[in-house]
C-alpha cells in the first residue's frame, strides 16, 4: 500500500514539512528515521526523517537518503 507524497504534507501540515523538489505524486511505502551517526539501510520509496543534523551535516544525510532510494527526506 502506498500513499502520494502530497497527502502526508496536507495531513501533517505545511508548518513541518515543505515540498522544495521533486514530484508531490510520488508514492510513499513507508517511513524511516535516519541518524546520521547510524549507517545508512535501505530507503526504498520511503519518507526520510533526519534527526539529529543541521547545516552541512543536514545536507549530507538528506542526500545520502536519496543515494539509499528514499522517495523523500
Amino acid at each position: 500500500m502506498s500513499v502520494e507524497l502530497s497527502r502526508l504534507l496536507l495531513a501533517v501540515g505545511a508548518s513541518l514539512m515543505d515540498l522544495k523538489a521533486g514530484d508531490p505524486h510520488t508514492p510513499i511505502r513507508g517511513l524511516a528515521i535516519l541518524d546520521p551517526d547510524d549507517e545508512p539501510g535501505s530507503y526504498r520509496d520511503e519518507l526520510v526523517l533526519v534527526i539529529g543534523a543541521r547545516g552541512r551535516e543536514a545536507a549530507r544525510a538528506v542526500r545520502t537518503a536519496g543515494q539509499h532510494g528514499a522517495a523523500a527526506a
